[in-house]
Parts: C-alpha cells; structure tokens; sequence
C-alpha cells in the first residue's frame, strides 16, 4: 500500500550525451540514479526521456532523495521532469524545458 506516483523526465544537452553514451555502451544507470535505472527510456537524436509508474516517491526513502538531489544539480534549461500522484491534480515539476513534456488533461467515459 501507499501512495503511488508516476513520473516524466525529458533531458537534453550536455547531461543527456553522457547518459545516452553509459546507455549505448551497455553500463548501469545506478551510478547516475536507481530510479533511471529502473525507468523506461527512450533515445531520441537530441533528447532521453525517461518514465516510471507506480513508484512510490517519498522523499524518506534513499534513493528518492538521491534522485532529486540529482535533479537539482541538472542545469534546468536542460530537462523537463513531472511527478504525478494519485489524486486528482497532484502534479509537481521541476526543470524549465517546457518543450520537452506538457501535461494534458483527457476524459475518459467508463
């Protein structure tokens, strides 16, 4: 149980070569960020984008704290991140690429 959130990270520039390059040659994100390790990603020419669901991200747990902390060292002009929890409207970002990501709101009928 818990409160479960599902995260968006987009990253370009100098910080998204060094990760693509760990990525072609095969190592392990863990020594950038378990929670990239564990995440989808795709390459695209320029940009990574990475996604996880139901995580839960508090920021008690060590590598949660580690993964923000890492966040905030990522020049900001050059990623897009999103968190999104469980509730309607729980949404938190971090990061100024607003090109990279945008959130949009869909109705579903059931």
């Amino acid at each position: 149980m818990g409160y479960r959130s599902s995260w968006y990270l987009a990253i370009e520039g100098d910080t998204a070569k060094k990760i693509k390059q760990k990525i072609i040659l095969g190592e392990t994100l863990e020594s950038v960020s378990s929670l990239l390790a564990f995440a989808e990603n795709e390459l695209e020419e320029e940009i990574i984008y990475f996604e996880a669901h139901d995580i839960k991200m508090y920021e008690s747990y060590p590598d949660v704290a580690a993964f923000y902390a890492w966040l905030n060292t990522l020049d900001a002009e050059e990623y897009k991140y999103y968190e999104l929890g469980e509730e309607e409207g729980d949404i938190s970002h971090r990061g100024f690429a607003y090109e990279l990501l945008r959130i949009t709101t869909d109705v579903e009928r059931y």
